[in-house]
């Protein structure tokens, strides 16, 4: 789960100087924003033409959330070998991998026919989708200097809040219209033009950057600064956005939705989910807590 981003790439590596930030890397955050993106339209799009798919297949009610649960099995526990794995091998090449192999597992269930060949699918976006944050930390904590943390973890938290939004938005309409196959189609090979920039444009791994991470782990001094008090509000407000039922289960209503106008309804979910967003974002950097949320820029509650 992306929390605190920043909080954990500060405790992977130290920043040496503060230098500007190079239009190569801010293509990079580009690149990383709408990676998260394409992770969390490919994780719930599933849920888009659930309707269709269960009429379809002749799957039941229990198959159905089955299938729509399958995914957070290996995505959970292939959490800690994808930290491994971006800590013992070059991040681009591990990040490639795993987008490649999601974004080909969204694309193959479009042409597939059967329950079990879907919980096979959805299991391997899961081990794809696994090596995202590991590998988000790994980048922030390597190649973005300190100051420059909070905005990168900010972009990347927006790809993940506009992710589900825009994919229930705009996919309820393109499965209303085309059909759900095609969704799977054209949104997996599509997203992989994605690998074409990233392998131009990020950074393979320096020995200089290796040597350069931190191996001690703990709580870094700055957690207890007013800007480390901004991460723990984040980590409250993301707590309450990840566990979401909308994540896993998108527009299926917990009674019924289940009928042939339910992927018409999509639409008003994805512009439902969008306005809670809005509702709920704000970017609070370094410089925001600086700027007098308190005396001194400290938070009021912090004064004695």
């Amino acid at each position: 789960m992306g929390v605190a981003l920043s909080g954990f790439a500060s405790m992977t590596a130290i920043s040496t100087h503060e230098s500007p930030p190079s239009a190569r890397m801010n293509g990079v955050l580009f690149l990383l924003s709408l990676s998260i993106l394409i992770n969390y339209i490919d994780r719930s799009n599933l849920s888009i033409p659930s309707p269709l798919i269960k009429g379809e297949l002749g799957i039941t009610d229990w198959q159905l959330g089955t299938l729509l649960a399958a995914f957070f099995w290996t995505y959970g526990f292939m959490q800690i070998p994808a930290g491994w794995l971006v800590d013992r091998f070059d991040v681009k090449w591990v990040f490639a991998a795993g987008f490649f192999l999601w974004s080909t597992a969204t694309a193959t269930t479009g042409i597939l026919h059967g329950f079990a060949a879907l919980i096979v699918i959805r299991i391997i976006l899961g081990v794809g989708e696994s090596v995202a944050f590991p590998s988000y930390c790994k980048i922030l904590g390597i190649h973005f200097s300190e100051s420059r943390r909070g905005f990168a973890n900010s972009a990347i938290m927006a790809g993940l809040g506009l992710g589900p939004a825009i994919g229930i938005l705009v996919g309820g309409n393109v499965v209303a219209r085309f059909g759900w196959r095609p969704f799977f189609l054209v949104l997996g090979l599509g997203a992989l033009l994605w690998l074409v920039p990233w392998l131009a444009w990020m950074p393979r791994r320096t020995r200089a950057a290796a040597s350069s991470t931190e191996t001690t782990v703990g709580i870094p001094p700055s957690f207890h600064e007013p800007d480390g008090q901004g991460r723990r509000i984040g980590v409250c407000s993301v707590l309450d956005f990840e566990h979401w039922p909308g994540e896993a289960f998108g527009p299926v209503d917990r009674r019924r939705i289940l009928s042939d106008s339910g992927t018409k309804n999509n639409a008003w979910s994805g512009a439902i989910r969008l306005g809670r967003i809005a509702g709920r974002s704000g970017l609070c950097t370094r410089q925001h807590f600086h700027m007098g949320l308190g005396p001194g820029g400290h938070f009021p509650w912090n004064e004695r």
